[in-house]
């Protein structure tokens, strides 16, 4: 028997946050055409709600935990299995593994087929966080992710 998931909508978490009004959602959803989908990145494009108040309220939406990464840098280990260009693509990071389970944040934890690639080319199942795009590649930047995002460069370009 299928099993049925109710979430709150985007919509709803944001105003019942207090991070907008209703009005600026409906506003902008009129703009959208009604395409809730890009509601959240269209909030943050017109400078009504912040990436963190975005990924916060996502995480709320989606029953995740959220972690703004102040200060964290990814295990160096991650490096030798997952590539950086992935990590910044998608956008996410690894933040821990445990009992074969890797725990990543995610910017963006509506990206199923993101979330379906990542799962294939990691080879594992994993365990989400949320927080904010520009937070996680605050973490690649501070770790060697930088580094070794260059020695993938070099590599490709010597081949």
């Amino acid at each position: 028997m299928a099993r049925s998931v109710s979430r709150p909508s985007l919509s709803d978490v944001l105003v019942s946050q207090g991070a907008v009004s209703k009005q600026t959602v409906e506003d902008t959803l009129h703009r959208l055409g009604g395409v809730s989908s890009t509601l959240g990145q269209a909030l943050v494009g017109e400078g009504a709600l912040s990436e963190d108040q975005l990924a916060r309220a996502l995480a709320v939406q989606y029953g995740l935990p959220y972690d703004p990464l102040t200060n964290f840098q990814v295990d160096t280990r991650y490096y030798e299995t997952i590539s950086v260009k992935l990590m910044q693509r998608v956008p996410f990071i690894p933040i821990a593994e445990q009992s074969g389970v890797l725990t990543i944040a995610i910017a963006d934890p509506q990206n199923i087929l993101g979330l379906d690639e990542l799962e294939l080319l990691i080879g594992k199942p994993m365990e989400l966080i949320v927080s904010s795009k520009s937070a996680i590649l605050s973490a690649l930047d501070r770790s060697a992710g930088s580094n070794q995002a260059l020695r993938e460069l070099e590599a490709e370009y010597r081949s």
